[in-house]
């Protein structure tokens, strides 16, 4: 667990959707804490979006669209990579959608 992870939900606005370490449990999308940490550029937070990317498939169609609008060098890597991960366990129309976004 990360020093991030063991900081309490409420004081830092977390948004990931699990458990720390103080008990608390993050009421919010992990979706949505994934688009947070894309659209501020929160590169401490990237692990947890490809996490979200690799586990949580059909969901994660949108936010590699998103990590590829986005003009973050690091955020095209991490769309390449974990598409690169999962591509061979992805369904056929999911790969296709997910392609055809982080090709462009």
């Amino acid at each position: 667990m990360n020093s991030l992870s063991t900081m309490s939900c409420v004081s830092r606005g977390c948004r990931c959707g699990r458990s720390h370490g103080d008990g608390l449990q993050c009421s919010s999308s992990p979706c949505r804490w994934c688009e947070l940490v894309i659209k501020h550029r929160y590169h401490a937070a990237r692990a947890d979006v490809e996490t979200f990317l690799r586990d949580d498939q059909a969901m994660g169609i949108y936010l590699y669209g998103e990590l590829m609008l986005s003009s973050s060098r690091k955020h095209k890597v991490l769309a390449r990579k974990c598409l690169s991960a999962v591509a061979n366990e992805m369904d056929a129309n999911s790969l296709l959608c997910v392609v055809c976004s982080v090709r462009n």
